[in-house]
């Protein structure tokens, strides 16, 4: 089980995460270092025990729920 980002444009995956809340903290990290257009492209995915992948969150509301994580 892994929560992934993946970049829409290359379609590499940027990294995997044991939790949600670790993804997007780096997703946030991210914003901070790059700015909001680094992570544009980006899509948050979970893969379950069996390797069914299903997107979480793309785009402008990936962003949203990244700079609402607290600091």
């Amino acid at each position: 089980m892994a929560f992934e980002i993946w970049e829409t444009e290359t379609r590499n995956i940027v990294d995997g995460f044991v939790t949600e809340e670790a993804a997007l903290a780096a997703v946030k990290d991210a914003i901070a270092r790059h700015g909001v257009s680094y992570v544009a492209s980006w899509f948050l995915a979970y893969e379950n025990e069996s390797g069914d992948s299903h997107e979480i969150a793309a785009g402008g509301e990936l962003i949203e729920r990244a700079l609402k994580m607290p600091a």
